[in-house]
């Protein structure tokens, strides 16, 4: 997005005409204060004769190398004594190197009976209370600074705005929180700059992001991309991390041929996970976009290849977000739009992308509208503004739904206190375990300019249908194969077979064959897994063969005693099969495993059984479904389970067991986990129809269950509310899940 340039570059360009001023013998100082720009009286930051280190320290915070500028003044303790400029400049490196407390003195210093030395006292002061959230000081300071200002000055519109968003913040600061907001800590952030975090498709512990940092590729450049160690900045790189035990670890540039000395900036990454976009360039504001593609074992290609979009990276446009491959959403500052940075679409139709679209007034306005996501339902925006109407300060997160009844966007609503903050809050994305969220933010209590944090939300973040998506007509539900007889080995295998195939004149696809295997015994596949490896070799097969269909493995088990301990356990020897099929090149995304209690005779207490469900590619009839009763009879099982449409209510989403005694006290406790989400999500009773899991829902929240919140499956596999759509047509109690 043309933000990942702008939000980072703006202060940047800002200071370099401050510095082209210097040169030019102005005498006038500049510094960006957020989206602010403060241009302080000549009088003021005069240079005297002599005054070296104050033109030193200005140079220098002219440049932003606020901890540089701070080192020439603390050198020079008798200036500081004697010379009140020189300790306002000592306030304004400490405001920006985020030591507030110490810029707060030292500015309250130069002030007596509520009047200071110079009039800038009071904009600092401001930006300090704005910064700590204390909006009605902020304003009332704001608002005396605006009194020194002639009529004429350009910066009363700019503090104006700030009071403004004060005022924005007096209305948000009693409502209620929607998650609790962390810094990601010193092993990713740095006193430099780290922005445009974008979690990993495929590993939940994982998180991309650039960094404009002390020993990236490119060292010290200069505006033309030359070595420049004294007056340069630093290059951005891309950069990830991981979670371990509970703490993001050291973060590790990525390889050599992706960063060099040039900027690299990360854009997104495609849903699986096989394509990376990023930007190069000389500059932050020149340059191109590029994909580089993973192989497959997680090798990468040496090369990168130009990413043809109407994307204008000159323009400032070299950030984006890439939604199903097939949707580009970017903001730009084209002819044409309301003002600032607008938000755009362009979507891939027959082999190229179309003109770029402004998403039109409901969500753009006059300001910047940034760094826009748009969440997997396809039809909940997040993006960034600094819309005075609904900012708290700078560029906030807001969201927007798009109404498909009515063809618009919804208002934008801001996420509120402590999301968003009095700095730049941008870059939102959600992790697709549906309660944690990352975004880039400068507020005051970061390491440095920009740093990255975690929001953790208490509610699941609701996936709603994709924006004007039909179902497909699906034939009608196939008859469920005859009983066959029951499994007496202690490892079985039995293959259906479905009604004869229609002739290829037809011209309708013939459909697969349905292999449906039960392995009784499976908790020895940890000690014996050579057992088993007959029937794991032949699920493998099948689904080489029908590359279409996903599997759903589901383990049964008698150890329940605690229901979490048996469930965990259960559910790690369904995860030993997956591994398994994985090594025989079924990939992880087709794999869906679960575990799920049952109760036997005394001769088969301990017992774990599983079983295989295949589900078919969209536009099929699903296979015949060899259910558990069949195989065992003996066994005690759910029947709305194995049914073909389920609904459950989920109540936790945990990295390891669940140990709360709710799986006792209400029917079906099940624990299930699918590739991409690095959490077990655990889920309790088995309804199936919409309704009963809906006063289930309603049940569960009445007794303190506040986020719990309704899944539906399909022949044992979990669906996401746009997949539920394909089978709606056929299974009409889809439609209440997907709200259609």
């Amino acid at each position: 997005m043309p933000d990942t340039v702008r939000i980072s570059e703006l202060s940047f360009k800002t200071e370099r005409t401050c510095a082209r001023a210097w040169r030019r013998g102005l005498g006038q100082f500049s510094l960006l204060l957020g989206l602010i720009c403060c241009l302080a009286s000549t009088a003021l930051l005069a240079q005297p004769p002599g005054a070296d280190p104050k033109k030193r320290s200005r140079d220098l915070l002219a440049q932003g190398h606020y901890t540089e500028a701070k080192a020439v003044l603390n050198s020079q303790r008798d200036l500081l004594r004697s010379d009140k400029e020189a300790r306002f400049l000592l306030a304004v490196c400490n405001y920006h190197l985020n030591l507030l407390d110490e810029a707060l003195e030292q500015l309250k210093a130069l002030g007596e009976n509520d009047r200071y030395a110079f009039p800038e006292c009071r904009l600092y002061l401001g930006k300090i209370h704005h910064a700590r959230h204390e909006f009605a000081e902020a304003g009332r300071q704001y608002k005396k600074y605006l009194k020194a200002l002639s009529a004429s000055n350009p910066l009363r519109r700019a503090v104006s705005n700030e009071v403004r968003r004060c005022q924005n913040g007096l209305d948000l600061q009693y409502k209620a929180p929607a998650a609790f907001v962390e810094n990601l800590g010193p092993g990713v952030n740095t006193s430099g700059d780290e922005f445009g975090p974008v979690p990993s498709p495929t590993y939940m512990d994982k998180l991309y992001f650039s960094s404009i940092r002390q020993g990236n590729t490119g060292g010290k450049r200069d505006e033309r991309g030359n070595p420049d160690e004294i007056n340069g900045r630093y290059t951005s790189d891309m950069y990830s991390c991981r979670l371990s035990g509970g703490k993001w670890g050291q973060a590790q540039p990525l390889p050599y041929h992706l960063n060099s000395p040039r900027h690299e900036v990360l854009t997104d990454i495609s849903p699986l996970g096989n394509a990376l976009f990023y930007f190069k360039g000389t500059t932050l504001y020149s340059g191109e976009i590029l994909v580089d593609t993973f192989r497959q074992g997680g090798a990468v290609a040496l090369t990168s290849d130009p990413f043809f979009s109407p994307l204008n990276p000159a323009a400032g446009e070299v950030s984006f977000h890439l939604f199903n491959d097939t949707l580009l959403i970017f903001s730009s500052n084209r002819a044409g739009g309301y003002g600032g940075f607008d938000l755009y679409k362009s979507s891939w139709r027959n082999g190229q992308w179309s003109t770029p679209e402004n998403l039109g007034p409901q969500i753009n306005s006059a300001f910047d509208e940034t760094t826009p996501y748009l969440l997997r339902d396809g039809r909940t925006l997040f993006f960034s503004s600094n819309n005075i109407a609904g900012s708290i300060g700078g560029q906030d997160i807001f969201k927007s739904v798009w109404d498909s009844r009515q063809k618009r966007w919804s208002t934008p609503e801001n996420l509120g206190l402590p999301i968003n903050s009095a700095a730049d809050d941008t870059h939102f994305r959600v992790s697709k375990d549906g309660f944690t969220a990352f975004l880039a933010s400068s507020r005051k209590d970061g390491f440095g300019r920009r740093d990255l944090y975690a929001a953790y939300f208490s509610d699941f973040i609701e996936l709603e249908p994709v924006i004007g998506y039909e179902a497909p007509a699906l034939p009608p539900p196939p008859v469920v194969a005859p009983p066959t007889a029951a499994a007496s080995n202690s490892v079985s295998v039995t293959v259906v077979t479905p009604p004869a195939e229609p002739s290829p004149a037809s011209g309708t696809a013939p459909r697969p064959a349905a292999l449906n295997l039960v392995c009784l015994g499976i908790e020895r596949i940890k000690t014996d897994p050579a057992q088993f490896a007959e029937q794991i070799q032949a699920a493998a097969t099948h689904l080489r063969n029908h590359p279409g269909q996903k599997v759903t493995l589901t383990v049964f088990t008698t150890q329940v005693t605690p229901p979490g301990q048996g469930l965990f356990a259960a559910i790690r020897s369904a995860e030993v099969v997956s591994a398994q099929l994985q090594r025989q090149g079924i990939a992880a995304e087709r794999i869906f495993v679960r575990a799920v209690p049952a109760a036997w005779s005394k001769a088969q207490a301990g017992s774990q059984v599983l079983t295989m469900h295949f589900l078919p590619p969209t536009g099929q009839q699903a296979l015949p479904v060899q259910t558990l009763r069949q195989a065992i009879p003996e066994a005690s099982y759910s029947a709305v389970l194995e049914a073909p449409v389920c609904f459950k209510v989920q109540v936790a989403s945990l990295k390891g067991e669940y140990t709360s005694s709710l799986l006792e006290k209400h029917p079906s406790p099940m624990v299930e986990k699918i590739h991409g989400v690095d959490f077990y999500r655990y889920t309790v009773g088995a309804f199936s129809t919409w309704a009963e899991a809906a006063q289930f829902q309603r049940k569960l929240q009445a007794q303190g269950q506040s986020s719990a919140f309704i899944a539906a499956y399909l022949h044992g596999y979990r669906l996401e509310r746009a997949a539920a759509r394909d089978y709606a047509a056929d299974y009409p109690e889809l439609k209440n899940f997907t709200g259609n």
